[in-house]
């Protein structure tokens, strides 16, 4: 069984660039803005893979400037998708977020993403706000979910 949990471990990072690649293709963000977010003391990296490889099926990167959170990236391998990954990624966050005394999680996300913007509903986000052309040719839609204690 595939558990999220909190990843350290730089190792992790290839495996998650290149899922990147093939999840976001000329979007993908570059291997120094990975691990500059690995580094970054205020970031978490969640991940779903394999304990005895650096395999990984999904991620999540969020920064954690308490009391708010931002995520900033999220990837499930397509042959993972729609089987919950996901969502577990997201729950693992919200309980961090209540560790760390975080109060609200901010995303945004393109307009146009309508399996995004669903799955986020479905996770309790809710649409605050738009930010026009923010993505080359896209609106960005800004969201945000309340962490109750």
């Amino acid at each position: 069984m595939l558990k999220p949990r909190v990843c350290e471990d730089v190792e992790y990072l290839n495996s998650i660039k290149k899922l990147e690649e093939e999840l976001f293709k000329d979007e993908a963000w570059s291997y120094d803005q990975l691990l500059k977010e690995f580094k970054n003391s205020f970031s978490k990296v969640l991940i779903i893979g394999s304990l005895d490889s650096y395999e990984v099926k999904g991620y999540l990167i969020a920064r954690f400037l308490p009391p708010e959170a931002e995520i900033l990236k999220i990837g499930i391998e397509k042959s993972h998708q729609n089987k919950g990954l996901g969502k577990l990624l997201m729950n693992c966050l919200f309980s961090l977020c209540k560790v760390y005394k975080i109060k609200e999680i901010f995303l945004e996300l393109k307009k146009t993403n309508q399996v995004a913007l669903k799955f986020y509903e479905k996770m309790g986000f809710k649409v605050y706000g738009e930010r026009k052309r923010y993505y080359k040719e896209d609106d960005a839609l800004l969201m945000k979910r309340l962490i109750s204690d």
